[in-house]
């Protein structure tokens, strides 16, 4: 099984979190976009309003920005997605995700009340070190206004 956690896009390369095979990878990937310009013939890709477009692949994402930017006062002449880290998950995963939940560690530390949640079960007494060294060592931080929220994928079964 194959999923991704995490893209960003730095300078002219997508940096990329994923996992393939129950194995954790950290990949720089070059993507070439592909975006459309309006033509007058008849084509298989047809915009929302019904115009004709074709595909102009680009070759790196500074090369599509900066096609972008020549028509950036005629914007009625191309389509498709500027955020080239979506167009490449779009690509790359085109199909759900189907991860089973059973899979999934929600851990909860409530700052104020200073209690720990671990899968809806309270871990009385415990502090998040402890709580963490039970259930594995790979946890992602996610930081909300009161409360710390710690998700563990764990990959036995995957």
């Amino acid at each position: 099984m194959r999923f991704y956690t995490n893209i960003t896009q730095w300078g002219n390369n997508l940096l990329l979190r994923e996992y393939k095979d129950g194995k954790r990878i950290n990949r720089k990937v070059k993507y070439e976009p592909t975006l459309y310009s309006v033509v007058t013939k008849p084509t298989e890709y047809k915009t929302l309003e019904g115009k004709y477009v074709t595909p102009v692949k680009h070759l790196s994402m500074k090369d599509a920005k900066e096609w972008v930017d020549n028509y950036k006062n005629q914007p009625h002449l191309i389509y498709g997605n500027t955020m080239f880290a979506y167009s490449y998950l779009a690509e790359q995963y085109p199909n759900e995700i189907g991860l089973p939940q059973t899979e999934m560690m929600l851990l909860i530390y409530t700052v104020m009340t200073r209690e720990i949640y671990c899968n809806n079960l309270l871990r009385s007494g415990q502090t998040i070190i402890q709580t963490l060294s039970q259930v594995g060592t790979q946890s992602f931080l996610i930081y909300h206004t009161s409360v710390i929220v710690l998700v563990k994928c764990l990959m036995r079964r995957l």
